[in-house]
């Protein structure tokens, strides 16, 4: 998940953002919404694998408490951290799917309206 991340930031700020159509005199509306929407694609991976390294981070520390709990934690206490973990990872799951509902929407948007003045 680490060298997915830097590589989609990678991706993102050497090949996404250095796209230029400011030189081009015919599609430019047209490249600069393809360039919108793979900017979105990207932004909504680069956060969708943050997502998914927090959940780890998450599952990580729920377990970490589970073995304390073998060593004279309460099992209760230890299973109430567990499903908060597991919460407060669906809510940030939740969390990523509306930015990147919210992202996609912007840019069909962005499309529409390039296509309107196209017209």
């Amino acid at each position: 998940l680490a060298s997915l991340h830097g590589s989609a930031n990678k991706l993102l700020a050497t090949r996404l953002d250095g796209l230029l159509t400011g030189d081009l005199t015919t599609a430019r509306e047209e490249a600069r919404g393809k360039r919108k929407a793979l900017v979105a694609t990207a932004e909504a991976l680069i956060e969708r694998t943050e997502a998914q390294i927090r959940q780890i981070d998450h599952i990580k520390a729920a377990r970490g408490a589970g073995a304390k709990g073998s060593m004279g934690k309460d099992p209760a206490v230890v299973a109430a951290a567990r499903r908060a973990a597991k919460e407060k990872a669906a809510a940030e799951e939740a969390r990523v799917a509306a930015e990147r509902n919210a992202t996609e929407e912007r840019a069909a948007a962005e499309r529409s309206a390039a296509v309107r003045e196209a017209a």
